[in-house]
């Protein structure tokens, strides 16, 4: 035997006696995952690592056969004190709900606003449901026209297209004339296809914040990181919370999929301070700057309850995802979610099949046309195990739903920038708006006219699919956590 082939099977050997070593190691609990994690702190925590499948089972793919590949992925996806550090500054002393008896609804903001210390509202905000391109962005356009003193923005892309063009001058025009205007946009997600940088620098009177921007942000920050909100505030006395990115596609049919289906809501109140803030912490996250602004809040006389969640890779604490947790453990008789890409880690698929067996009827909007052909076979990866445990799904007809809303039993309702996924409830900066009152109806028949839009998808139809197709499903649903 040569010297070659010797030296080849030693190699092996060593390899695979510190495989098996790294195999014992994860039998009790993976004490190496644990020690890498506490030393360089992950995004994901070392709690979340060693007991949560959904995030082992990519990180250890890396680490076990490459581990310095895996090293050098880990450095570029961790979570630093650069990010630890966000700074939270606030602008509001935090405020106790007071439990009314009387009102059976107000009994899940009593348990959300005991989640993530976030003030509940009472018939303090008035809503406003804006369904699709077609009601939002005449609306966004009208309240910029009207702004006197501020409009600040805060959305994952602005596309320099038609529509992203004609917001961005109107903008620039009322700046000129001393309207304080301040935009954030993502770096990773607007990206320079979608962003002229040209163009912007163009736009002299505007002020414009780009989170992890393509350069050596990314070894500050993670490049695993993405500022997801959908936040419009103005003078004070208007705010947009919503899913809707600035793009020719949520107003236009495009060559893509005939448009995007989405949702956002117009609030004026008390609320509207609290989206203020998010603001404000954010821009100061980004360029060290504090925003001082004159806040004026009008007083309304609303009919809803209102509770405002943002959550972000900055604690330890999933805000959005825990309050959705026990929205869904809330649930009675039905629960409605659409979303544009279900990757659900086990804790949520957990709660989905408990409320099945309890007697909830749980129904998700999927899209029937996908923007990112991967991501939406990992979705469908999904559809056996929920089909199974006999969660309905339906796919709207060749439309991309972009739509991220959670309905529970007609009475509460969750609207905001947040997938049903593991990215936007682990490692995105997301905001929602959940509330119930009389627009809870609008949106719960909003769901049903889509549902008469949409096919539901059968376990036997499912399984008419190619033996290759369903094992690139499987393979890509165990990189989900990567979506």
């Amino acid at each position: 035997m040569s010297k070659l082939c010797v030296k080849a099977i030693l190699f092996l050997s060593v390899y695979l006696i510190i495989l098996l070593v790294f195999i014992f190691f994860f039998q009790v609990r993976f004490i190496y995952i644990y020690i890498a994690s506490n030393l360089f702190y992950m995004q994901w925590g070392s709690h979340a690592i060693l007991n949560n499948k959904s995030y082992l089972i990519p990180f250890m793919s890396f680490i076990v056969p490459l581990p310095f590949l895996g090293f050098l992925v880990f450095i570029l996806i961790k979570r630093t004190t650069f990010v630890t550090n966000y700074h939270h500054y606030s602008i509001l002393e935090p405020e106790i709900f007071i439990y009314n008896q009387d009102i059976k609804e107000d009994e899940i903001f009593r348990r959300l606003h005991m989640i993530s210390g976030k003030s509940v509202r009472k018939n303090e905000t008035d809503i406003e449901v804006l369904r699709n391109g077609d009601a939002f962005f005449p609306r966004l356009f009208s309240l910029v026209e009207q702004a006197e003193k501020y409009i600040f923005l805060e959305f994952a892309i602005i596309k320099t297209d038609k529509t992203g063009r004609r917001l961005l001058e109107l903008l620039n025009e009322k700046a000129r004339t001393g309207v304080k205007v301040k935009i954030i946009l993502d770096g990773m997600i607007t990206r320079k296809k979608f962003r002229n940088q040209k163009y912007l620098d163009s736009l002299k009177f505007l002020k414009i914040n780009i989170f992890n921007k393509l350069n050596n942000d990314y070894l500050k920050t993670g490049a695993n990181f993405r500022l997801h909100r959908k936040l419009c505030i103005v003078d004070g006395k208007f705010g947009l919370v919503c899913g809707f990115n600035i793009a020719d596609e949520y107003l236009y049919p495009s060559q893509k999929f005939h448009y995007c289906r989405d949702n956002g809501v117009l609030v004026k109140g008390i609320i509207i301070s609290e989206l203020l803030e998010i603001f404000k912490k954010d821009w100061y996250f980004i360029s060290k700057e504090k925003v001082s602004v004159e806040t004026e809040i009008d007083e309304v006389d609303g009919q809803n309850t209102c509770i405002f969640l943002e959550s972000g890779p900055d604690g330890n604490k999933k805000k959005i995802k825990h309050c959705y947790l026990e929205m869904i453990n809330f649930a009675k008789r039905e629960i409605r979610i659409a979303t544009p890409y279900l990757v659900p880690d086990d804790s949520l698929m957990r709660a989905l099949f408990i409320a099945v067996e309890r007697g909830c009827r749980v129904k998700i909007l999927v899209p029937g046309k996908a923007d990112k052909i991967l991501v939406n076979q990992v979705t469908k990866a999904y559809y056996p195990t929920l089909l199974k445990a006999g969660i309905e799904i339906f796919e709207y007809n060749n439309v991309f739903v972009h739509s991220k809303t959670l309905i529970i039993d007609d009475i509460v309702v969750s609207v905001g920038s947040a997938n049903f996924d593991m990215r936007s409830m682990d490692t995105n900066f997301e905001s929602t708006l959940v509330f119930s009152g009389p627009k809870v109806r609008e949106f719960y028949l909003d769901f049903e006219n889509d549902l008469l839009l949409s096919d539901q998808i059968e376990l036997s139809e499912y399984n008419k699919s190619s033996f290759v197709l369903k094992q690139l499903r499987s393979f890509l649903r165990a990189f989900s956590s990567f979506c």
